[in-house]
Formats: structure tokens, C-alpha cells, sequence
């Protein structure tokens, strides 16, 4: 069930598949023997059974707050919904970011072997090795996630950081706004004028966080009141 890109998206697909399962067995989505298919599912899979039965409770309330059919399958989001959820985890934890570090910088924190190369760094916070469990540090394309908890290591002391998606860093300064610092407009990009967003938009150079983290030149609103030259590169 894992998901390459974020364990909250993995999490889902185990309730998508979990639905699945009882609305095959059952069309009606109730009675005896819902429950008895979900609680089977849940011991071949080794999920516990009642926070499994609330999590699907809560996807049908939602359901029935949004006013769609209670009684719908919970069907796996499309490659588009998934990256909208993505950016909404984002925007819900914006000061939970971190990035990879560099193998040789962790390496002289003591993280030795895999370890090594599966410690991102967080600007609030010293370190916060992601969880080794975590699809996410597999993967050397992972240079910047968001984490949704932050717990203490079973056999240490150390922060780990838990429930992480990975992010685009071009996403920071639209869902993190405040935590996000920019630059004068650049001369070398282009000006221009934006119909569907009624604004006059720039790129400029932007950073993130309180240690200032490179993210590139961004296009966005060109600042008010700015009387200066463009910046060159």
C-alpha cells in the first residue's frame, strides 16, 4: 500500500483498499458482515482494527458534509488529486519542512552506513533524521519534504520526523508565504502582465526559512511601491 512520494497517501490507499474489500462483500456497506470482512482484512494485513473502523467512519461523515452519496466507494485519487493533497499537507505544516543533508555533514553528526544519507534537516530544528521506515529516503530524488509529527527514536534520543510527503521547493513561497523571503525583480526575466490573476508578476529570488534556503527565482506578484532598478543576476 505504500506510496513512493508521501506515507499520508499511503495511508489512504490502505483505506481505499479496506473499502474496497466490504463493499465487494457486501453491497449495502453494513450490517455483520462489513464488519467481519474489515476486521479479516485488518489481521491479514496487520492493521488494527478499530482505528481502521474510525478512519472509515470519518472518510463517510466527510462525505456526507460535502453532500456526496454516503454509500460511494472510497476510489484511490487521481495523479492530480494526490499532488493537490501533497500541497495541502504543505500548506497545513508549513514550518515543517526539512531538507536533505549532505551525506558527509551527517556523517559528522555520528549517522553512519544508510543513515548517512537519510538525514534531512529542518531550519526550527537542529536535526530530524526522517523515520528509516519512511519509502522516502530510498529515493536520492527526495531533497525536500514536509512531516506531519515529530517523535523521539525508540532507541534514542534523537527527533524523528514521521508522515512525510515530498514537496517541490517551488511550492514553498505560494504555500509558505510568511516563512519566505524575496529578492528585488530580476532584469533578466521577463515582466509581465497576468489576466487570470489580475496581477503584474516578476521573478524574483527567494529563500526560505531562518536559514535563509536557496529556492530559486519564483515568478510572483511584483511588489508594491517598488521604485528601484531592476535587479541583474
Amino acid at each position: 500500500f505504500h506510496h513512493k512520494l508521501s506515507e499520508p497517501l499511503g495511508l489512504l490507499n490502505v483505506l481505499c483498499a479496506a473499502e474496497h474489500a466490504a463493499q465487494t462483500a457486501n453491497r449495502n456497506y453494513e450490517g455483520k458482515e462489513r464488519s467481519k470482512v474489515l476486521h479479516t482484512f485488518a489481521v491479514e494485513h496487520h492493521l488494527h482494527y478499530r482505528n481502521l473502523l474510525e478512519a472509515l467512519d470519518v472518510a463517510l461523515q466527510l462525505d456526507r458534509v460535502v453532500g456526496r452519496e454516503a454509500c460511494r466507494a472510497l476510489s484511490p485519487p487521481s495523479a492530480d488529486e494526490e499532488l493537490q493533497m501533497r500541497k495541502a499537507i504543505l500548506a497545513s505544516f508549513p514550518d515543517y519542512v526539512a531538507r536533505r543533508m549532505p551525506a558527509e555533514e551527517a556523517k559528522a553528526l555520528g549517522f553512519r552506513g544508510r543513515n548517512a544519507s537519510r538525514v534531512f534537516i529542518a531550519p526550527h530544528i537542529d536535526r530530524a533524521p526522517i523515520h528509516v521506515s519512511s519509502v522516502l529516503t530510498v529515493s536520492p530524488n527526495t531533497e525536500y519534504l514536509c512531516f506531519v509529527e515529530l517523535s523521539r527514536n525508540d532507541h534514542s534520543s534523537k527527533l524523528v520526523a514521521r508522515q512525510a510527503s515530498a514537496i517541490d521547493p517551488e511550492w514553498l513561497p505560494v504555500s509558505c508565504t510568511a516563512l519566505c523571503s524575496f529578492g528585488d525583480p530580476l532584469e533578466t526575466l521577463p515582466v509581465r502582465y497576468s489576466a487570470e490573476r489580475d496581477r503584474v508578476l516578476c521573478f524574483r529570488k527567494a529563500t526560505y526559512g531562518p536559514q535563509s534556503w536557496a529556492i530559486g527565482e519564483i515568478e510572483t506578484e511584483f511588489p508594491k511601491g517598488y521604485s528601484g532598478r531592476l535587479e541583474s543576476e
